[in-house]
């Protein structure tokens, strides 16, 4: 998860219930806790990446980032509005030649 915030909450709707807020890293550190708890991870930030390259390279990014290869076309159909098989086609054109 990475050093994420969260939230820690015990005996939620009772006169004693219990809230901790913090970094994943500082909530780690009460393990003893004892009873039912729920504990919510905030989500993951957006990435932030620059996509100035061709759409193969762009396509390889997500591919690196263990993405499967169609599921890596959609993310850049996603972000560029071009149809999936023109960047499918383009990536089997670009594969081919190297």
């Amino acid at each position: 998860f990475g050093d994420r915030f969260g939230v820690i909450l015990r005996e939620i709707s009772k006169a004693y219930e219990e809230v901790i807020r913090g970094k994943l890293s500082e909530l780690s550190t009460l393990a003893d806790w004892k009873g039912e708890l729920v504990v919510v991870v905030a989500g993951t930030l957006p990435e932030k990446v620059d996509f100035s390259g061709s759409l193969v390279e762009q396509v390889d990014y997500f591919i690196n980032e263990r993405y499967s290869k169609t599921s890596a076309m959609k993310k850049v159909t996603e972000m560029t509005g071009i149809p999936k098989n023109e960047i499918y086609r383009e990536y089997l054109d670009k594969t081919k030649k190297q």
